[in-house]
């Protein structure tokens, strides 16, 4: 069930990006709440000896879109997990510098070849490395969408059967 509503969501949002419909609309928040509360929402999705390591190093309060933020990363930790084994660390890092928020997450899964790295943010793109794996090949181009919204960017760097290493950007606007 839980994935049906994954995909009908995927589907939902997809539609609601193409019309326009969704917007980032900002306001002052708690990365390091918002981290843990999204890292602790994925843990039921966590193979045998999966873990999710994380830190936060932003002392400073941060102006975002928190719904937004956090579809951002239940998707890059979904796929994550996902594509990585049991008994594998998935490290999540999320500083703040200089007016810039950026998040990496890192695996040790399947990884992606050179050639399907260049068609990873395309609709319904799936690696054939990984059709046996449901999935509805949007939950990249979906982020992608979600962060040109924000001004953010992205940037995926993978080797096959090592993992794979995103990292998120994000322009920091002043607290309220």
């Amino acid at each position: 069930m839980q994935h049906l509503n994954t995909i009908l969501e995927e589907f939902l949002s997809v539609g609601r990006i193409e019309e326009g419909k969704i917007e980032a609309h900002p306001g002052n928040l708690n990365l390091t709440s918002l981290v843990h509360d999204t890292v602790a929402d994925m843990q039921s999705l966590l193979k045998a000896g999966q873990v999710i390591d994380w830190q936060v190093d932003c002392p400073i309060p941060v102006r975002l879109d928190a719904s937004l933020l956090r579809k951002i990363l239940m998707n890059l930790l979904s796929n994550s997990l996902k594509y990585s084994g049991e008994n594998s660390v998935i490290t999540v890092r999320a500083s703040c510098l200089l007016q810039e928020l950026t998040i990496t997450v890192m695996d040790q899964g399947v990884g992606i070849s050179t050639e399907d790295q260049a068609h990873l943010f395309e609709q319904f793109f799936r690696a054939p490395t990984v059709v046996s794996v449901p999935g509805t090949g949007l939950g990249l181009y979906i982020i992608a969408k979600y962060l040109e919204l924000m001004g953010g960017t992205i940037d995926l760097h993978s080797v096959l059967d090592e993992g794979t290493f995103v990292t998120v950007k994000l322009p920091l606007a002043t607290p309220d």
